[in-house]
């Protein structure tokens, strides 16, 4: 980040005017990805939950295939773990499972197995065993030296999963292909509200296991070291503000009183990284004669010199926009349009749009092309030219968004 600003300012120098001045000011300009963030506060909370890794629960695995995993400290979801693995690991098993289903007349889907890279299939993997319950008490009581679970165990397993929804919904969220920074300062007050509660046991969460609590509680002090850097940005709460349908409001019911000095700021910012323009009125090259009444009336009243008023404090003064919630679903570029059809409304807004804008809220779909350029490069083709790659990136990523339409 460095390297890249200093390459920067020797092109660009810094001067007073911010308008010609590059806004990328090395580590005060790290935009933290935001998936990523999601990623470590649920870690956290796994963590102080004991619900171990793939490593110890395969050293589990080993002494239930010799009949001596009998285990009373291991937290519910550990022990879920090692079932989940103990059956996906053998044919013989799998096809026990599928008998035992087809028996009881119970779907006969294995449960798919948490990554530990990969948190949100934790989740997955909660959410199918809390379908499959019935399935997974009959397969112990017939095949396994597993304990039983118990009533409580499965109100843990369900309380758990109720948290780690609101995660797993997020993180969906911020790995679409184009993920939208101004999302970014909702999410972050979303977690905040939902881990409070559950950390205090209040409201939806009052019944909730101490231990789920205690570990949320654990985890909020890495959620506001990632706030407080969110919070040191402006870009944040520009992108925030560049959409139409939050404006101010969201920092205002959120933030009370203080989000009035914030939302001034930004104004300064914008009115000076954007500055209204001077238009001159075009002279006409005809002759007088040939003049309407009209433009020759209008020329002697209007000023010579005409300065445009700029449209940022309109902008903050103007209604909310009413966008339809089934739009702003079925066409996530839905805020790139409407910026787009208002250029000539909010021209300095707009540029600002084009610029904040264009700044993903997480590293995801960058993830997701090297994992691509991966799997281009073969055993067959291990020396292809970077133009090449990058031809074949665009092909399939046009090819995916025609099939997609």
């Amino acid at each position: 980040m460095d390297i890249v600003e200093s390459s920067l300012l020797a092109q660009f120098p810094r001067t007073d005017n911010l308008s010609n001045t590059p806004r990328f000011h090395g580590q005060a300009s790290y935009i933290r990805c935001i998936a990523h963030v999601l990623n470590r506060i649920v870690k956290l909370i796994l963590k102080t939950l004991n619900s171990r890794d793939r490593a110890s629960a395969n050293d589990a695995i080993e002494l239930v295939s010799t009949g001596q995993y009998i285990s009373t400290t291991d937290s519910p979801l550990a022990r879920l773990r090692v079932l989940v693995i103990w059956i996906s690991r053998s044919p013989e098993r799998k096809s026990q499972w599928r008998n035992i289903c087809h028996d009881n007349n119970l779907s006969g889907t294995l449960i798919p197995y948490d990554v530990d890279t990969r948190w949100n299939s934790t989740y997955l993997m909660l959410e199918a065993s809390i379908k499959a319950r019935r399935q997974i008490s009959r397969w112990i009581s017939s095949y396994s030296d597993v304990p039983q679970f118990t009533e409580l165990d499965w109100s843990y397993l369900q309380q758990l999963a109720v948290v780690l929804q609101r995660f797993h919904e997020h993180t969906e969220f911020v790995s679409q292909s184009a993920p939208q920074i101004s999302y970014t300062v909702p999410i972050y007050y979303d977690l905040h509200n939902i881990m409070n509660d559950v950390a205090d046991r209040d409201g939806e969460f009052t019944s909730f296991n101490e231990d789920i609590a205690n570990a949320v509680q654990s985890s909020l002090a890495l959620y506001q070291k990632y706030y407080d850097f969110m919070d040191g940005l402006d870009v944040y709460y520009i992108a925030l503000i560049l959409n139409p349908r939050y404006k101010t409001r969201l920092l205002e019911q959120e933030l009370g009183s203080e989000a009035r000095s914030i939302i001034e700021h930004i104004k300064d910012v914008l009115n000076l990284q954007y500055p209204a323009t001077s238009v001159q009125p075009t002279h006409s090259q005809q002759s007088p004669i040939r003049q309407t009444l009209e433009a020759r009336l209008l020329s002697k009243i209007q000023n010579p010199t005409i300065t445009s008023k700029s449209d940022i404090n309109r902008y903050f003064d103007d209604p909310l926009a009413q966008i339809a919630e089934d739009i702003a679903i079925k066409d996530s570029n839905w805020l790139f349009n409407w910026w787009k059809l208002r250029t000539d409304e909010y021209p300095c807004m707009a540029a600002a749009a084009r610029d904040y804008l264009a700044i993903p809220a997480s590293e995801v779909s960058c993830e997701r092309l090297f994992s691509a350029g991966r799997d281009m490069i073969g055993l067959r083709r291990f020396s292809l030219k970077p133009d090449t790659m990058r031809q074949l990136s665009l092909l399939r990523a046009s090819i995916r968004q025609s099939l997609s339409d």
